[in-house]
């Protein structure tokens, strides 16, 4: 979903990406983004040391720089493309991150619904973009979801292509997304396909 919002709305010479949570969901993001976009620096921060570090060498791996932030503003000023997949806490999350770091031009996924980032940093952000608009608007009603609208686009939108996209190389946007079932649906029924064409897998009976 991020890749779809990417390619309409970061810059096609995106280079310098920064993670703020480096677990799955980034490791996800840079092996899928690092195809679209000519990725040349990786900026790791997280909570825990070790899981930055090990996203750092993954990077490495691929052949590309990386370093690990020791503070969270390094992985979001001065980048072209952002990730946070920050979990949630006991008790709640206290947002550390602003987008009032963001660089002109930047795009950033919120992953983690946008919990980790101050929700009155978001005034002067281009592009709010969501998966779906009505889903997110009601979630914003009750402040699970940031940042809250009026919104760009959708991924309905998207597909239709129905939207500009970036206007100018200053723009920056936000995509934050809370997963739809049917998405769920489609790559399960892929998966399903995939496992039948090559004989693996065992049917289960209902």
């Amino acid at each position: 979903l991020t890749l779809v919002a990417a390619l309409r709305y970061a810059r096609a010479d995106a280079s310098r990406i920064g993670f703020v949570g480096c677990g799955a969901q980034a490791r996800a993001h840079l092996h899928v983004l690092r195809q679209a976009f000519p990725i040349t620096l990786v900026t790791a921060f997280s909570r825990s040391l070790a899981s930055a570090e090990a996203l750092a060498a993954e990077a490495r791996a691929m052949g590309i720089e990386a370093r690990v932030a020791m503070e969270a503003k390094a992985a979001v000023a001065g980048q072209d493309i952002v990730v946070t997949s920050v979990p949630g806490a006991p008790g709640g999350l206290e947002p550390f991150l602003s987008a009032e770091w963001l660089s002109p031009g930047s795009f950033a996924a919120l992953v983690d619904l946008g919990r980790s980032w101050k929700p009155d940093g978001f005034a002067g952000v281009e592009h709010r973009l969501v998966d779906d608009r009505a889903q997110a608007e009601a979630s914003a009603a009750y402040r699970k979801l940031t940042p809250a609208g009026p919104y760009t686009a959708d991924l309905l939108d998207l597909a239709r292509d129905s939207r500009p996209g970036r206007r100018s190389r200053e723009e920056r946007a936000v995509f934050t997304f809370q997963g739809l079932a049917l998405a769920d649906l489609a790559v399960a029924a892929l998966a399903y396909d995939t496992a039948a064409s090559v004989g693996i897998g065992m049917l289960l009976s209902a």
